[in-house]
């Protein structure tokens, strides 16, 4: 039921959000913005698009390398499955459905992996809030007269709290590790209990193998770094002259664009976010809208097609997800 309820809420905001698109845009001019973009340009984005995403994919390895190491290929082919399971369906089931998916028969491993999957979110959260404040520091007077000082304050807030969180997460590996600890205490009589607990807190505090974590921070950094430059070379195959730093700021958009409820794929709430920000920033909303279409193609054509043979070589393990999912 709660499932069904969310997915009808994804619909009406999805539709509500389309039909505040085209009631504010010339169709034609948008299709005609599509007919005649440079596509060698998209080409490339292409390619910078495909490369972030391996980038990410490897990102996950090196965080799961001390403690669950798999092969890249493995790591990458679970990647693309979770991600498009993110996009496909209005919850981010791909989130719940990674660790599982590429544990496998070692059910022991899936809190380890979901830890990582949060210190992925987490890192991820904290290089958008600063790239958005890198874009922001371009357009002060945009971001001041469309958003107000609240504008700077959310990603800052954000970056704070993922720095409490670090430090956080250090005491509290601390007193997982002690002896003496309530919850050592309260498992003691519930080994099976205690070692998932355990195992998720080693994947949650993957920091401390330092290397693996400094190098999956340069990595995420990179990824997102990637994928700003596939937008840009969108924007550029349109005529959008925007600079790079000033599409840190659309790449915002768009990333919360597929984070809230939607009907799935992120319809509707891609092109409203995504449009929304290019036309903040001076562009019209018919070349902002075609810009969006466009990347929202970026997005999910290569991956689909990368989910096929990915499926199914994962297909005996998939099976398990559903199982868990359906639960």
């Amino acid at each position: 039921m709660k499932k069904l309820l969310l997915l009808l809420l994804g619909f009406i905001i999805s539709w509500s959000l389309i039909s505040g698109i085209i009631s504010q845009i010339d169709i034609d001019l948008v299709v005609s913005s599509i007919k005649n973009a440079n596509y060698l340009l998209i080409f490339i984005a292409l390619l910078f698009y495909l490369t972030a995403l391996v980038t990410r994919s490897e990102r996950w390895h090196l965080l799961l390398k001390k403690e669950f190491m798999q092969t890249r290929q493995r790591v990458l082919r679970v990647v693309v499955i979770g991600y498009v399971m993110n996009w496909l369906f209005p919850i981010k089931i791909g989130e719940v459905a990674r660790p599982v998916l590429l544990a496998g028969h070692e059910k022991n491993m899936v809190p380890l992996a979901a830890g990582t999957v949060i210190v992925e979110r987490v890192m991820d959260g904290a290089i958008l809030s600063i790239l958005f404040l890198l874009g922001a520091s371009t357009s002060l007077d945009i971001i001041y007269a469309e958003f107000g000082s609240k504008g700077l304050w959310i990603p800052l807030g954000i970056i704070i709290t993922v720095v409490c969180l670090f430090i956080a997460s250090i005491y509290l590996r601390r007193y997982m590790e002690s002896k003496d600890s309530r919850l050592s205490r309260v498992t003691f009589f519930v080994p099976r209990v205690k070692n998932k607990l355990d195992s998720f807190f080693r994947g949650l505090t993957i920091w401390k193998h330092q290397t693996y974590f400094i190098g999956s921070a340069v990595l995420t950094v990179v990824s997102w770094f990637l994928e700003t430059v596939s937008y840009w070379l969108i924007g550029l195959s349109l005529g959008i002259e925007l600079t790079i730093m000033q599409f840190f700021l659309v790449l915002w958009g768009a990333t919360f664009g597929f984070i809230i409820p939607n009907a799935g794929a992120g319809l509707g709430t891609f092109e409203f976010f995504t449009a929304g920000m290019l036309a903040i920033l001076g562009i019209d909303n018919s070349t902002a809208t075609a810009c969006a279409l466009l990347l929202h193609a970026l997005i999910l054509f290569p991956l689909i097609l990368l989910a096929i043979p990915s499926v199914i070589y994962e297909r005996d393990k998939i099976d398990r997800v559903k199982s868990l999912l359906s639960v």
